[in-house]
């Protein structure tokens, strides 16, 4: 069972972020002005979590890659605990 799932939730914190460019597309690889814009534009305006602000709340949601240096949020894992979180606020 999943238990202190409001508790969790509550020290979780949603951001608004753009993504880096470099994570994003290889500038090479794109053909002129208006793929570059299209591909720009979809990189930007995102919300979520800092991985490693979650991983202290719930690291079994974060993995970590050593080759690349980059961590990354598994956000299905994350659907369970807010359920629960829910059915914690109903009582």
């Amino acid at each position: 069972d999943i238990t202190g799932a409001l508790e969790t939730v509550m020290k979780l914190k949603g951001i608004k972020y753009d993504l880096k460019k470099e994570y994003s597309y290889m500038p090479e690889e794109l053909n002129g002005a208006k793929e570059f814009s299209e591909t720009d534009a979809l990189r930007k305006n995102k919300v979520g979590f800092i991985a490693q602000d979650v991983y202290s709340v719930l690291p079994e949601v974060v993995k970590y890659d050593k080759t690349t240096d980059v961590y990354g949020i598994n956000y299905a894992e994350i659907v369970p605990v807010l359920v629960e979180a829910i059915k914690e606020q109903q009582t």
